[in-house]
């Protein structure tokens, strides 16, 4: 079961029927990886939460903060290709879009929310993006997470045949786009 917040209502809802309309229609989800990662969520951190998602008039709106640190933390930053170690809260938002025109609006709506949440912290969690271009992949691996991994890719994959991913290109030249 899953606990759904909308305004002042608490409900369970099975998995299956969380992203149900009365109409019988399934809303299209938009989750873009305008994730962010904060350090703390005081009062006022918290109250933004609140007011972004009680001010969107879309049918399902997530603010999802996932604790970081533990043993994850202790894990050194090369040992994985997960390099965001040192980040203490990973926020995901998410929003659900009805059709192309709708899409914008609600983008507009998790980047405005982002921008509020962010305290420094601009990294990406390749497992959240979405058709967002290269450069955002790159911020999911920084520094020599990424060398590494185009290594990895020039030897394994030189022609670049898994590409229909986040993508980390191959560095030889003529290799599959």
């Amino acid at each position: 079961m899953l606990l759904v917040v909308e305004h002042s209502n608490v409900d369970a809802v099975p998995p299956q029927r969380i992203a149900e309309r009365g109409d019988g229609t399934v809303p299209r989800p938009l989750q873009r990886d305008d994730r962010t990662a904060v350090d703390q969520v005081d009062r006022q951190v918290a109250a933004t939460i609140v007011e972004y998602l009680r001010a969107s008039d879309a049918s399902m709106r997530v603010a999802q903060l996932r604790v970081l640190g533990g043993a994850m933390a202790r894990v050194s930053v090369e040992a994985t290709a997960f390099a965001h170690r040192h980040s203490r809260i990973m926020v995901n938002l998410a929003v659900f879009y009805q059709g192309p025109a709708d899409r914008d609006l609600r983008a507009a709506w998790v980047s405005d929310f982002t921008a509020a949440l962010r305290q420094g912290d601009t990294g990406a969690y390749v497992n959240f993006l979405g058709e967002e271009g290269p450069a955002r992949v790159r911020q999911a691996y920084p520094g020599s997470t990424w060398d590494r991994l185009v290594a990895i890719k020039d030897r394994y994959d030189p022609a670049n045949l898994f590409r229909l991913n986040q993508n980390i290109p191959p560095t030889i030249k003529g290799a599959g786009q």
